[in-house]
């Protein structure tokens, strides 16, 4: 629909892309603090290496770690790939 033309733009793949990697980063110390570290942080890893396969691989590999008020936005970003 109108939000994947909008989220298949490549300033917009590009700006998420990088967000991405930060947020995954950030998610990453989070995680490190939690019982779930291993799987967290590869989960994390995994997600880092994929970006440069595009970013529906990441969206749906983060989306499953993801936590919290980010659910709603890894949400929208894994919706925009139907």
């Amino acid at each position: 629909g109108r939000i994947s033309k909008i989220f298949n733009s490549q300033p917009i793949q590009h700006a998420l892309s990088v967000g991405l990697v930060k947020t995954i980063a950030h998610m990453g110390t989070i995680a490190a603090t939690s019982t779930t570290t291993v799987a967290a942080t590869t989960m994390a890893k995994t997600a880092v290496i994929a970006t440069a396969c595009g970013i529906g691989t990441v969206a749906y590999g983060v989306g499953k770690i993801a936590l919290g008020t980010t659910r709603k936005a890894w949400s929208l970003i894994v919706s925009s790939e139907e």
